[in-house]
């Protein structure tokens, strides 16, 4: 089951990786998905998440608000377009 599991998140990956070069379902995100997607074990996997919740925790409180994800994204510089990153309730 789990390497059943396994193969199905490669074959995801792999296929979200042909539409993004073929330049098809490309969003703003996509690198950071992409970078998301290229883990190893559930523990690349879980760092690779820690990392950049440290990332967006700009004030290093625990938590993310609205504001502090919008100021992150902007951070890690994905070259999105202002109205790409305002996110809203």
């Amino acid at each position: 089951m789990a390497r059943e599991k396994s193969l199905n998140a490669a074959l995801a990956h792999e296929q979200k990786l042909a539409a993004m070069s073929a330049g098809l379902d490309t969003g703003p995100l996509d690198d950071l998905l992409t970078t998301l997607l290229t883990f190893t074990t559930s523990e690349d996997l879980a760092s690779k998440i820690h990392e950049l919740y440290e990332r967006l925790d700009m004030d290093e409180t625990g938590s993310i608000d609205l504001e502090e994800l919008n100021l992150g994204l902007r951070r890690l510089h994905l070259n999105l377009r202002l109205t790409e990153v305002r996110i809203r309730l």
